[in-house]
């Protein structure tokens, strides 16, 4: 009946590690300027049979140099939008076993900016004219979580007498998405032009410059300015005025002060930015009056004649003559 006994110390040792499966790769959208990751949002599964005692992730190292620490979470922001994102998860068990798994995760903003435009507007021509500027008609407004941009745009297509359509386009732009948006300015006729503001060119006397090319307004014009075309004030913006003429020319039956002619010329002032085809907002009636002092020039054929005679009989000899002048055609 002897009995003996002894103890042995048995220390269990866990040096097995966790099991770790992750998303090896993933996309992951902005929800606002910061986004916050966590272990579960990457993990797969995680398994330990005598317990898990932590799950932590942190973004690889840039560099070798980098500590980068280990955190329950981490941020993403508008900086890593368009990047891909390498995230180490590690798991570590009750003994300190320790596994790790790698994510990539690309980072994406699929938010577009939040762009208020100004309304469309119906405005005069008058009223552009005047305009001093686009932002007189309102001014765009633009917000994103991120970095963003606005730009604007005109696209004009405006007739010539300044009526038609603006376009203002605005153009949105954050790292990842566009919006464009559009004002339309619709702008009416409003042809106000006065005919009274015109000055009529002023009854001219030519002397002795018979050439037709010398009656042209600009020609007389260099002769005084008053004697050439009427003049139109410089403000007219919202008009399209044409001016035109006719000339008829008369004989002068007097010419005892040199005259040989007048002219009179018919002006017709068009504001083509009234009506479908213009309307003639304007008459006008100029005097020309052609004066030559420069007398006719004779010509004799031959220019002298010797007659000789031994029986001095009567006889005949016809001689040609000629003239001309610088208002009359010739041969006179």
């Amino acid at each position: 009946g002897k009995k003996d006994s002894c103890k042995q110390l048995i220390t269990v040792v866990d040096r097995t590690p966790p099991t770790l499966v992750c998303l090896q790769n993933g996309v992951i959208g902005l929800s606002n300027s910061r986004t916050v990751i966590d272990f579960k949002m990457l993990e797969i599964s995680s398994i330990d049979d005598c317990g898990i005692a932590s799950k932590q992730i942190r973004r690889m190292p840039t560099d070798s140099l980098s500590n980068v620490t280990y955190k329950d979470t981490l941020h993403l922001t508008c900086e890593d939008v368009g990047k891909t994102i390498r995230i180490e998860m590690r798991v570590t068990d009750l003994a300190g076993n320790v596994n790790t798994c790698m994510s990539n995760i690309k980072v994406q903003d699929k938010t577009p900016p939040r762009l208020t435009i100004p309304a469309n507007v119906t405005i005069t021509c008058e009223q552009y004219s005047n305009l001093k500027s686009f932002s007189n008609l309102g001014i765009a407004q633009v917000s994103d979580e991120c970095e963003v941009s606005l730009t604007e745009k005109i696209d004009s297509s405006l007739n010539l007498c300044k009526s038609g359509t603006i376009l203002r386009i605005f153009i949105a732009k954050d790292k990842a998405n566009t919006v464009i948006d559009t004002q339309r300015i619709t702008i009416l006729q409003s042809a106000n032009f006065d005919p009274l503001t015109i000055i009529a060119p002023i009854d001219a006397i030519v002397t002795n410059m018979c050439n037709t090319t010398n009656f042209h307004p600009d020609s007389l014009a260099k002769i005084d300015v008053r004697y050439g075309r009427p003049i139109l004030p410089t403000t007219r913006s919202c008009d399209l005025i044409g001016i035109t003429y006719k000339d008829q020319e008369y004989a002068v039956e007097n010419n005892a002060l040199g005259n040989c002619s007048k002219i009179v010329r018919k002006w017709s002032i068009t504001n083509h930015c009234i009506g479908s085809s213009g309307t003639i907002i304007r008459e006008m009636t100029q005097l020309i009056i052609v004066r030559n002092t420069n007398k006719p020039i004779i010509t004799l054929s031959p220019a002298s004649l010797i007659f000789e005679t031994t029986t001095c009989s009567d006889g005949t000899y016809t001689i040609a003559a000629s003239a001309t002048d610088d208002c009359t055609a010739s041969p006179l």
